[in-house]
């Protein structure tokens, strides 16, 4: 009879070398997934932009209303408000 090996999932490898931190790790995936959706937001404003000159909209307002959201830099929302705060968070934890 052959013994069959049991194999680890490769969450579960991960999950393994995060230690203590397995909580800390997920939190920052999540962290990362919606800060990519938050950095699609614009493309979906150009897209509303695009299809109002397609279908004729002639109301400058429309386009004024949506351009100031679409050029808001996505660098100036995420980044720490001090110096200390950006080194602080390349510090590694003491072992």
């Amino acid at each position: 009879m052959e013994e069959t090996k049991k194999t680890q999932s490769p969450m579960a490898w991960v999950l393994g070398q995060t230690g203590d931190h397995g909580g800390q790790y997920i939190l920052s995936v999540v962290l990362a997934i919606i800060g990519v959706a938050f950095s699609l937001a614009p493309y979906f404003v150009v897209i509303g932009v695009v299809q109002g000159l397609m279908d004729g909209v002639k109301d400058f307002s429309f386009y004024l209303s949506r351009c100031p959201r679409a050029m808001t830099p996505s660098s100036a929302r995420a980044a720490p408000a001090s110096p200390a705060g950006r080194s602080s968070a390349f510090r590694l934890p003491a072992p």
